[in-house]
């Protein structure tokens, strides 16, 4: 048994990988799960962690950073459902607590804990094969991701208690560049609206 673990899936497999085992120690462990078949096989990470994140984007499901040897690690495996072949790369800076999520056929790795805050944002190509880096606009870690369409947005952050109902938005633009006004506008909107549900909900 373990937890602090990362899943995520492509095709038929569900992936499980990392996390703490019940013996305090990292974990290198992966187990696979094929639907179709109802089987189970398991695999290595290259690196035993936990508070790592995964995401899936065509053939390929990856799981990037986490707390490793050291308390921030860049280590990134790749696993490729069609060969059934592991790879690994590197983020371009070590963090654990960061999100993942995927849109078309690209993978969004964001934030994180450094163990300070991160601002980084590493996109994954699962099509050249190639990693690009942007920033969010404040290091954030403990926050959520998700896609719709060819839109990621994240929410939320990892925050003082004094400070807990702050929320702050951010939107990665795959394919459609948006001029910073637009975005600070849409943020703005979305601010105003979480703003007036807690108002509701605790005023």
């Amino acid at each position: 048994a373990r937890y602090l673990f990362a899943a995520a899936s492509s095709g038929n497999q569900i992936v499980f990988a990392g996390g703490v085992e019940s013996s305090y120690n990292r974990s290198k462990t992966v187990d696979i799960y094929d639907v179709s078949s109802n089987t189970w096989k398991t695999a290595q990470l290259s690196e035993a962690r936990y508070r790592l994140a995964a995401a899936a984007a065509g053939n390929k499901i990856i799981f990037a950073g986490g707390h490793g040897a050291s308390p921030s690690s860049k280590t990134v495996d790749i696993y490729d459902i069609s060969t059934n072949a592991w790879t690994t790369a590197q983020l371009s800076e070590g963090r654990e607590d960061l999100t993942a999520a995927a849109s078309g056929n690209k993978i969004v790795f964001a934030g994180g804990s450094t163990p300070g805050a991160s601002k980084t944002v590493d996109i994954y190509d699962v099509s050249t094969n190639n990693w690009t880096t942007i920033q969010l606009s404040e290091g954030r870690s403990n926050f959520a991701a998700a896609a719709t369409g060819n839109k990621i947005g994240a929410l939320g952050d990892q925050i003082a208690v004094l400070d807990r109902f702050r929320r702050v938005v951010e939107l990665c633009i795959l394919f459609h560049q948006r001029s910073s006004l637009e975005i600070k506008k849409l943020k703005l909107r979305i601010q105003s609206a979480i703003t007036r549900s807690w108002c509701h909900r605790y005023g």
